[in-house]
């Protein structure tokens, strides 16, 4: 029917790799290799991929002078990107997206047979966990493996009593 066939044709556009990963910025004749991105590309990534939004003036006036594509520059963009409340739209979208736990508690629920316990406020306190220990380690710029082996975490009371940590927390989530 018409109806599939448009749908279907919407979703390969929307996972397509041209479509994803902005190949429409480069030479048809470097799509399909690897490139080297000027300056007001690397803004543009920059900005799309941290903010979810436009580049600010002062990434606009590096690209404009040509220094973003020099490496120290460029890490002090990001760490300064990083650092601006506009990034906490990356804090919200990519782990999520990265680890795959979007869906958990809406479209994706544990068999409530065998996780009784599992409820929206714990899928909502799980995602929120994530979200601040991942936040937290850009903003305070310590290692990645630290995603993996630290000791730390946020809590609130309904995570406490579900990890079974004593004296955790109020409503609000705490480190």
């Amino acid at each position: 029917s018409h109806e599939v066939a448009a749908k279907r044709a919407v979703a390969a556009a929307l996972v397509s790799p041209r479509f994803l990963y902005r190949a429409g910025e480069l030479p048809a004749d470097a799509r399909d290799e690897v490139a080297v991105l000027d300056d007001w590309q690397l803004a543009a990534r920059l900005s799309s991929f941290l903010w979810k939004s436009l580049p600010d003036e002062e990434l606009r006036e590096a690209a404009r002078k040509g220094t973003l594509s020099d490496p120290g520059a460029l890490r002090r963009q990001v760490v300064r990107l990083l650092g601006d409340d506009k990034a906490n739209a990356f804090y919200e979208a990519f782990p999520g997206q990265w680890l795959g736990y979007e869906a958990l508690g809406s479209s994706v629920n544990p068999d409530a047979s065998r996780f009784p316990e599992f409820t929206s406020a714990l899928a909502t306190a799980m995602k929120e966990e994530t979200r601040l220990f991942f936040q937290d380690v850009f903003r305070k710029d310590r290692p990645i493996s630290s995603l993996l082996t630290s000791g730390e975490t946020y809590l609130n009371r309904t995570l406490s009593r579900h990890y079974g940590i004593d004296g955790g927390g109020g409503s609000e989530m705490t480190r």
